[in-house]
């Protein structure tokens, strides 16, 4: 039997539109993808195969992003976890780094930054220069 050595992601978002867009392009960055709409059921997906990226909305059902986000690296630290935003987002880069978030992207969310987010090295915030304790975590949208 031959096994599937594409790297895994787990998509949790309500909307079924943008679950399916994201889907599109997660599939076509070589990813096995699998979807829910929210965050309890996606946390039980993750318990039956953990997988390498998990894309949230921030405003997910049952638990909020922020929440699912620090689950899921409580159980598997390595996983890379993007939050979707629906507007620019601000955050303390030591609190959003605590809760396990890697990258915020802001809807809607376009392939280059997708592409870009899971595909480079671990996260480093980029710092506000107008409050060096806060970090700019939404990613451009083009």
């Amino acid at each position: 039997m031959e096994h599937d050595h594409r790297p895994t992601a787990l998509i949790i978002d309500p909307n079924p539109q943008s679950r399916g867009t994201i889907k599109g392009m997660v599939q076509a960055l070589g990813y096995e993808v699998f979807a829910a709409w929210n965050a309890r059921d996606g946390m039980a997906r993750f318990d039956e195969c953990p997988s390498q990226a998990v894309i949230t909305h921030l405003g997910s059902p049952h638990l909020k992003g922020l929440q699912t986000a620090y689950h899921l690296k409580a159980r598997c630290p390595q996983t890379r976890v993007v939050v979707i935003v629906d507007e620019e987002f601000y955050g303390p880069a030591a609190e959003l780094q605590r809760l396990g978030v890697d990258a915020v992207l802001e809807a809607p969310i376009h392939f280059s930054a997708l592409r870009k987010v899971l595909s480079s090295r671990p996260w480093a915030p980029a710092r506000d220069s107008a409050d060096p304790g806060r970090a700019e975590l939404a990613v451009s949208g083009g």
